[in-house]
């Protein structure tokens, strides 16, 4: 059984039998943060007895203070987060923020929780930005990016990815019915057992279930998976269908291959699919009548 998943993106895997996922458009909060604006400075200040505690349990909050550019917020809750990314305090850590943690309905235009990610392993800062965006494009839910600059007690830690949270505001923007659970994926499948990020506690009998609709025969599997996972509202656009025919099928790779060496010889696949998903919004790209992607 094969899985698509992009660059650490968490599974969403909500009740049996949830209502059909609706457009985002304005059900989205934070729009202002992700916009095409200056990249904002962050500032976290964390006084001494919080910071120690943090030394101590570094995935435990801590209240700090935080500046976006000239929005001064109190007893903002601050841990660090990653794991192979993870940095410690005194090196260039990530960090979750939550807003709304010590101070209740304290948001940040109108989110609640972000991540400030120190991109140790891409260099170039540009990978999640560009893999969420292919995943938006496609219609699948995906957390929105753009990067800041971020300081700690005045030491100035450089550029960050900045994230948006997926959690109940992130639920609720894409999805009409936002109960259910929330599971993070990260190096798993869903036959282990996965990270709870949100929803009730349970056995994760959901997972279990999810597992065994996957596993019906194909005749029988399109039937049993909407009943446990709402995502067919966002695969049967034309861009999620060339995903999974640009990844998986020896045709599409051919196709691929066509198009680099005509447009953009010596640079690799992953370079160029973002010039393929433009070809396909252009009409460049056609399905033959056999089903397969061609360039007219």
């Amino acid at each position: 059984m094969r899985w698509l998943t992009n660059y650490q993106l968490a599974i969403l895997i909500l009740s049996a039998r949830l209502a059909a996922a609706a457009e985002p458009g304005n059900r989205l909060v934070g729009n202002e943060l992700f916009a095409d604006r200056p990249i904002p400075r962050i500032a976290i200040t964390i006084a001494e007895p919080e910071l120690q505690k943090l030394r101590v349990q570094n995935r435990n909050y801590v209240s700090a203070t935080v500046t976006v550019d000239d929005r001064v917020f109190k007893d903002v809750a601050v841990r660090l987060k990653g794991r192979g990314s993870f940095r410690p305090l005194d090196d260039k850590p990530s960090f979750a923020v939550k807003f709304d943690e010590f101070v209740p309905r304290q948001k940040l235009f109108g989110l609640s929780k972000i991540m400030l990610n120190n991109s140790s392993q891409d260099t170039s800062l540009l990978s999640e930005y560009l893999a969420t965006g292919l995943f938006r494009d496609a219609g699948v839910p995906a957390a929105r990016v753009t990067h800041a600059r971020v300081s700690l007690n005045g030491r100035p830690l450089g550029f960050y990815v900045l994230i948006d949270a997926m959690n109940k505001a992130f639920l609720k923007g894409h999805f009409k019915n936002a109960t259910g659970n929330l599971y993070e994926g990260y190096a798993k499948d869903i036959d282990q057992t996965l990270e709870h990020d949100g929803g009730p506690p349970g056995d994760q009998s959901d997972l279990r279930a999810l597992l065994a609709a996957a596993r019906l025969p194909e005749s029988e599997r399109a039937a049993g998976l909407p009943q446990h996972l709402n995502d067919q509202g966002h695969m049967d656009s034309g861009e999620a269908s060339l995903k999974f025919d640009l990844l998986e099928g020896i045709d599409s790779a051919e196709l691929i291959k066509r198009i680099r060496e005509k447009f953009w010889p010596g640079l690799t696949t992953g370079q160029v699919l973002p010039s393929i998903y433009g070809f396909l919004k252009m009409g460049r790209l056609k399905k033959d009548k056999k089903g397969r992607w061609t360039l007219p």
